[in-house]
């Protein structure tokens, strides 16, 4: 009768648009919002399918993770358990069959059950279920749920299946502990735990697309057996780079999250698509996960738990209007943009959720999950779904994205509700610590970059290709999770669940391998983690900065300091490292990556790294990097770029790195483009090879451009021809297509032009500058000179060069100044600046006109001391703009010559009059003198103060100096009685006001006395000393130790002598007494034996017993009106209870 009445209310409940007032499973109230996010008048309402749906939660909620088809024991006692959570049935019945679609050869139905309810201590939990003894395993099933309203029956697949058949219309009973369910090895395979505190790198990868091309030469393609195939090649060719499982494992990654493992219905099954066949899916995902595991990955799932993308009747006809959230008209709502959301704030979904984990876990050892737009989940069911899990095995790693796709204004959709927490970064307080965020884009890195350049990222661009080997790097080095999505480490020019296209690898092998080179470097020095570098994939393109990074090793045997330059502006830059070391090995750069020294750098550099435009250095201290002695064990193959015919390298050297015996394809399918004029003509090796078997290759290229270069300027108009390259479809200039005259082609008008070569295989594309005037030059010969052209080579007639005559000193003293001057200068000539020349170092002296004489000065100072003669020159202008220079030669003599010295004066130079030398101390100009003071006395000479008798003491006779005669005029600045200079004795001590201190000096010079112990001072006296010791008692004061007088108060608490007085019980005749104690000091009464508790004299007396035995009457006898009373309280409850509910809702338990 109770199953029937809840149908009545959830069909009448959803034939209601709106209810006043609606409550979570919190038991908080929720606003809806409409279009513009509010409801008009702002009213609180509730959809009705929550009032009927939380009902649900209240009264059957189940809290055991058991639902399902499950095997119960083994061997001969093996049984399979039927449990299926539907508390608005009527009746369940379990149909078993032999195919899992009518269509199937030897499809039959085997037999039918009626489920029975499941109690538990006398109340129905909503669960049904049956136990069929025997082995039922590898069999079909589904449920007949007859609907307690309606009465009408339907037949659905468990929404606790773990597999599905092929239309999903029925579920699958497995037992995971039966040899057929698992492959070989599985009982030996283990978990393979994510280190989030170590190499953080996940692999991010759909299962079906990742093989299902089929240039990747997989046979089991599209499948989960497709990634557990090793030795496939692209194209099938040997000498190419491998695909599959080998592309990831030579990739060096720690982690793979998979997509498409789950069945798009319902994240608890998996997903049969990737199967071969429906009755080996279990075995062939277990053989992936276990071949992942033996490659040393952590496997984790991405889990769409949050939505369903179709609805095949499983959640819906279970529980009808229970497990999806639903509008006010009873719409099923899509907050993922691809399906029905389901409604997570459900009791019944969170015991779904947790049973899923707990399943994939147990029965396929998944290591981690990624939560599917994990905002549709409230944080509070997702938090008790990881703790559920922890509490197994807190070494399982969870992620989400904290994305939901779409908003819409259901008031309970985490999209846009207020009243209950969303899962996102944002809540992360509110969500268990174990709960990591990845960082997604939906773009793939390269397409990104290329849509930031304005090109396609269908062929390859070199400066997209730059940009995306940086991002990278930057990636690899910051202090989070490296994310790769599949396909991003070799250019892929989008991401989703399309084919991953493995022809990108021909293209951009090199990308491949510098990622390979990070990969290594991250798996080898795990503390980037630790590093201050804060890029992620949010901000890696946004970058516009340079700078430098250290990170320090903390084991002994690790590298000890990580240098990272970075530079992320499109200007050549240097960045130092900020420590003492000097000497380091770089390991990565914008060409190459890994843990081996390719490069070092130089002392002279000073620490300075140089970076070019978007690039990276990642350098170990060579000490450290010596003595830890990593090594990648892999080959390297040198790709260089040259001019075919000056030889000179047009670009860097790019690295390649794989083990001996693995496959490369050289860039851009053996034919890699610079883009700036130059066109490859000669490849010294074939497309690809094997590591190991070639160590080098070399790229010759001719620049196609005759007559103009990139960066140059020209006079316009410009002519150029093409040559060395074929197949040219068009050429443009700004844009604008350029048609030849012949061969030639020309370029107009002035300024910057962009001039674009396109070729069926790419585009060349260079900059040059036109300028509508001559770009004339000065050329001077043989005491003449003229102009010509840089562009085009025009020349003016040769004219003299004036003359001028330079003014200066034949020689200078090393520490003279040179005066330089020049006279009338020739009309229309000017000077520029003066300058001064020694053989290695120059620089500009100040030259000024007055009264038409120009004169300067080159100080002593800048002279070089290891020359001995410098060259002053004038720079000059003439009226046309020609420049020219004049110099005359200046020698500068190394030593002053002449004069006399003194004790006072040094000799002075009789060339230059500058004082040089040394003085000489013998030759005095003064006399010998006494300098005289309070402390002592010195003798010396007036002219040099040379000493004589040197500073000393005075020698005191009665306060005269026995040497110099000086009398002391007596100081006492310390009032010590004594002078301070001769220490003669000047006075006594005196107390005259007898306060025990010197009138004088203010020393204490006698002590306190008190010989009568009277507590005042015989000398001073002043009182000393107060009354101490002894103690009071309730009837007498303290005596003073010293005095022996009593003083202070009385102690009402200190009792002399309490006496007891035991009970004494009162009879019919006499009165009784308690026990009790009295004090003889002061008379009191107390009920304790500490004298704690006073009383009276009456309080000590019991009074006479009565002599009427008889006992008082109670009034527990009229229980009939207590009866009356109770009912009526207890019906006022219940009426209270229909009219307003309230909800409690515990995690993970019954809702009571």
């Amino acid at each position: 009768m109770k199953k029937k009445i809840l149908s009545i209310l959830l069909a009448i409940c959803m034939a209601m648009c709106l209810l006043p007032t609606g409550v979570f499973a919190d038991g908080k109230a929720f606003t809806a919002f409409g279009s513009d996010g509010n409801n008009g008048d702002g009213t609180v309402i509730d959809t009705a399918y929550d009032t009927a749906a939380q009902k649900l939660d209240n009264d059957y909620g189940y809290t055991e993770y058991d639902l399902g088809a499950n095997i119960i024991g083994n061997g001969k006692d093996e049984k399979m358990r039927f449990r299926f959570w539907s508390p608005t049935a009527s009746q369940v019945k379990v149909n078993i069959f032999q195919r899992g679609t009518d269509d199937e050869q030897g499809a039959t139905k085997i037999a039918a059950y009626t489920l029975k309810k499941l109690y538990e201590n006398g109340k129905w939990t909503g669960v049904w279920e049956i136990t069929l003894t025997g082995n039922w395993y590898s069999l079909y099933y589904t449920y007949s749920v007859t609907d307690a309203d309606t009465g009408n029956t339907k037949d659905i697949a468990d929404p606790y299946s773990r597999q599905f058949g092929r239309d999903g219309k029925r579920s699958y009973t497995i037992n995971f502990d039966h040899y057929s369910f698992k492959p070989e090895g599985w009982d030996g395979d283990s978990h393979v735990y994510f280190d989030s505190a170590k190499s953080r790198c996940v692999y991010r990868l759909d299962v079906a697309s990742f093989t299902e091309d089929s240039s990747a030469n997989v046979k089991n393609s599209g499948k989960f057996l497709g990634l557990t195939e090793a030795g496939t090649r692209y194209d099938d060719i040997s000498d190419n780079p491998s695909t599959g499982l080998d592309y990831i494992k030579q990739l060096g990654v720690t982690a793979v999250e998979l997509d498409g493992v789950c069945d798009a219905e319902n994240a608890f099954a998996l997903n049969l698509q990737c199967a071969t066949d429906q009755q080996s899916a279990v075995s062939e995902l277990r053989q992936m996960i276990k071949v992942l595991h033996s490659a040393g990955l952590a496997v984790i799932i991405k889990l769409p738990a949050g939505f369903v993308e179709l609805n095949n009747g499983t959640f819906d006809n279970a529980v009808p209007n229970y497990y999806f959230r639903l509008n006010e008209a009873g719409e099923k709502l899509d907050g993922s943009g691809f399906g029905n959301e389901l409604a997570s704030e459900r009791l019944m979904y969170r015991n779904w959720l947790i049973t899923t984990l707990l399943g994939w876990v147990n029965e396929y050892h998944i290591d981690g999950f990624s939560f599917e737009q994990s905002a549709l989940i409230d944080s509070d069911t997702l938090s008790a779904a990881i703790n559920a899990v922890s509490s197994v095995d807190n070494r399982i790693a969870f992620f989400a994205d904290g994305e939901c796709k779409t908003k819409n204004s259901h008031p309970s959709t985490v999209c846009t509700g207020e009243t209950f927490r969303r899962s996102t970064n944002a809540n992360s307080a509110y969500l268990p610590s174990a709960l990591i965020f990845e960082e997604r884009s939906g773009k793939s890195l390269y397409a990104e970059i290329c849509e930031s350049l304005g090109v396609s990222s269908d062929q390859r661009n070199e400066t997209a290709v730059k940009k995306a080997k940086f991002a990278a790097g930057l990636l690899a080095v910051s202090n989070r999770i490296f994310y790769i999505d599949a396909g991003d480490e070799i250019c892929a020019p989008e991401l989703g669940r399309n084919v991953f296209e493995w022809k990108n690898i021909a293209t951009y092998f090199d990308v491949f391998s510098y990622y390979r080179g990070l990969l290594q470097l991250r798996n080898t020095f795990p503390y980037f983690s630790s590093s201050e570098a804060q890029f992620k994939r949010g901000n890696i393109l946004s970058a516009s900065s340079s700078g430098n990074i250290l990170v320090t090793g903390r084991e002994a045997n690790d590298w000890q300091t990580v240098s990272i330059s970075y530079n992320a502006t499109d200007k050549q830059t240097k960045e130092v490292a900020l420590c003492d070391l000097r000497d380091w090995d770089i390991v990565a750069s914008a060409d190459f990556a890994g843990i081996d020294s390719r490069d070092k750098l130089p002392e002279s550099a000073n620490n300075y790294f140089v970076l070019e435009p978007y690039s990276l250095k990642v350098a170990v201290d060579s000490s450290s990097f010596a003595s830890a002695g990593f090594s990648s064990g892999t080959e390297t193959l040198t790709l260089e770029f040259i001019n075919e015919k000056t030889k000179e390298k047009l670009m860097p050297d790019m690295l390649l790195t794989g083990k001996s015996g693995e496959g490369f394809i050289l860039p851009n399918s053996g034919k890699p483009r610079l883009g700036n004029g130059y066109e490859l003509h000669k490849t010294s090796s074939p497309v690809n090879g094997k590591f190991g078997e070639t160590t080098k290759v070399t790229f010759e290229y001719g620049y196609i451009f005759d007559g103009i270069e990139d960066g140059g300027e020209y006079c316009s108009p410009a002519e150029f021809k093409l040559k060395g390259i074929n197949g040219v479809t068009k050429v443009k200039a700004n844009g604008a297509t350029l048609t030849p005259n012949g061969e030639t082609y020309t370029l107009a008008g002035s300024g910057e032009q962009t001039v674009t070569v396109e070729t069926g295989n790419g585009t060349h594309t260079i900059k040059v500058k036109l300028r509508s005037d001559h770009t004339y030059q000065f050329i001077t010969e043989n005491g003449m000179y003229y102009k010509k052209c840089s562009a085009c080579g025009q020349t003016t007639s040769p004219q003299a060069i004036p003359s001028i005559e330079i003014t200066a000193p034949e020689r200078v003293c090393a520490g003279q100044d040179c005066i330089v001057t020049v006279g009338t200068l020739p009309s229309g000539v000017t000077i520029e600046n003066g300058l001064y020349e020694f053989e290695f170092i120059g620089a500009d002296f100040e030259i000024t006109e007055k009264n038409g004489v120009w004169s300067g000065t080159v100080s002593h100072d800048w002279y070089q001391p290891d020359e001995n003669k410098f060259d002053v020159c004038l720079v000059l202008k003439n009226t046309d703009g020609y420049i020219f220079t004049v110099r005359k030669t200046v020698n500068v003599l190394a030593e002053h010559t002449g004069g006399t010295a003194t004790c006072t004066e040094k000799a002075k130079c009789e060339v230059c009059g500058e004082s040089y030398g040394a003085l000489d101390a013998s030759n005095h100009t003064g006399t010998a003198e006494w300098f005289r003071n309070a402390q002592g006395h010195e003798k010396k000479y007036t002219c040099c103060g040379a000493v004589i008798v040197a500073n000393e003491a005075h020698e005191w006779q009665n306060g005269v100096c026995g040497e110099c005669g000086y009398v002391c005029l007596h100081d006492d600045t310390d009032k010590n009685h004594v002078c301070d200079c001769c220490e003669k004795i000047l006075s006594n001590h005196a107390d005259a006001d007898k306060d025990h201190v010197c009138d004088y000096c203010e020393k204490v010079i006698s002590d306190h006395e008190d010989a009568d112990k009277n507590h005042i001072c015989d000398y001073c006296e002043k009182v000393i000393t107060n009354h101490t010791g002894g103690k009071a008692t309730c009837a007498e004061k303290a005596i003073c130790e010293l005095c022996g007088k009593a003083y202070g108060e009385l102690n009402a608490s200190n009792h002399t002598n309490l006496v007891n007085f035991p009970a004494k019980a009162a009879t019919t005749d006499a009165e009784g007494n308690i026990e009790y104690w009295r004090c003889e000091g002061c008379g009191k009464y107390f009920a304790d034996s500490a004298g704690t508790k006073e009383i009276t004299a009456k309080d000590t007396v019991t009074g006479k017993l009565p002599s009427d035995k008889k006992s008082p009457q109670t009034g527990d006898g009229n229980s009939f009106t207590l009866g009356i009373a109770l009912l009526f309280i207890s019906g006022s409850v219940f009426t209270a209870f229909t009219v307003k509910r309230k909800k409690s809702y515990q995690h993970g338990g019954n809702a009571k």
